[in-house]
């Protein structure tokens, strides 16, 4: 299937109580599609309300825009893909512990299950996946709000800007903390790959959700990307992630306040953070004036932490021939191997 010249303004992919929902825009399950010269628009997928936590009540917004699921092949080419939103279903009331209740996955576009995905020359600006508010649990997590590429997942990007994109995770219940948001550009996870060439990432945005009351804040992981988060929900995730020639700048990662009694939440990587069994290969790039700022702390708590203000990791990281420059409060947090020919100022 191909689309041309073809626009997709203002639709609405919205479950029902509790329930899951996929692409507002565009889902493409299973097949192979181009999309070219087209754009994407104020498109939403929405999650039912009211999740409980068990199968099939998980109350999840997958791919506001775009959703290419279940082994699809997809090409995006000289389109635009702006101010959609993958949101969470609100007031969860998880029965089983259960991460995912209230997710928004993939603001601009969701790659999931093996897919693979390649955009070339292309837009992605304003999207949001936002995390649903829980009444009774853990807030709903947001992973990537302009490209979320998930569970052995394929991407290649070539010439694209993402700029603006935001991933909010939700308000705890009291007594749970916030949601995490991850990737507010792009987030690459669950044993996914993803290459980065020629693009930009600039304005984008990870914030943690505020933690309820006695809870702390959620932390927010890589501002322009992340990298393998579900490691820290203890689920096996083996990610790598390529950027070559690109530049991010401009990005934040903010920890969400804490409830009374709670501590902020960190913020982790305003470029770029990869966690604990993946990695990230960074050439010839630019990482400039990026922030890494710990939530606010809630009455008798602490504030949180910011570490990585250009990249934080806690896996394997290759750094060559690139330009680190007034990212806060450091240029990069943790080990890393200098494969040479860099400067930090």
């Amino acid at each position: 299937c191909t689309v041309l010249n073809t626009s997709f303004i203002g639709n609405l992919a919205a479950g029902g109580a509790g329930q899951t929902e996929n692409g507002g825009g565009i889902e493409n399950q299973s097949a192979t599609m181009t999309v070219r010269n087209s754009t994407l628009i104020g498109n939403q997928s929405v999650g039912g309300a009211g999740a409980t936590g068990v199968p099939g009540s998980l109350g999840e917004g997958l791919g506001g825009g775009v959703m290419n699921v279940n082994f699809a092949t997809m090409t995006i080419q000289d389109s635009t893909v702006a101010d959609n939103q993958a949101i969470g279903g609100a007031n969860g009331t998880p029965t089983a512990p259960q991460p995912f209740t209230g997710g928004a996955l993939g603001g601009g576009i969701e790659n999931l299950g093996s897919s693979t995905l390649t955009i070339v020359n292309s837009t992605l600006v304003g999207n949001v996946a936002r995390g649903g508010s829980s009444n009774a649990g853990v807030g709903g997590s947001a992973v990537g709000g302009g490209i979320d590429n998930n569970r052995s997942a394929t991407l290649t990007m070539t010439d694209c800007t993402l700029a603006g994109n935001q991933a909010l995770g939700g308000a705890g219940g009291s007594g749970f903390r916030g949601g995490f948001g991850s990737g507010g550009g792009l987030d690459n996870s669950r044993n996914s790959t993803a290459a980065v060439t020629d693009s930009v990432f600039t304005y984008n945005e990870a914030r943690g959700g505020d933690g309820g009351s006695g809870a702390n804040g959620g932390n927010g992981l890589g501002g322009g990307i992340g990298v393998g988060v579900y490691a820290l929900l203890g689920f096996p995730d083996i990610s790598v992630l390529t950027i070559t020639d690109s530049t991010l700048d401009h990005n934040i990662a903010q920890g969400g306040n804490g409830g009374k009694g709670g501590n902020g939440g960190d913020g982790l990587g305003g470029g770029l953070a990869i966690q604990a069994g993946s990695s990230a290969t960074v050439n010839d790039s630019t990482i400039t004036l990026n922030r890494a700022i710990g939530g606010h702390k809630g009455a008798g708590g602490s504030d949180g932490h910011g570490k990585g203000g250009g990249i934080y990791n806690a896996g394997a990281l290759t750094v060559s021939d690139s330009v680190f420059c007034g990212n806060l409060p450091d240029n990069i947090f943790g080990f890393y191997t200098d494969g040479g020919g860099n400067t930090f100022c």
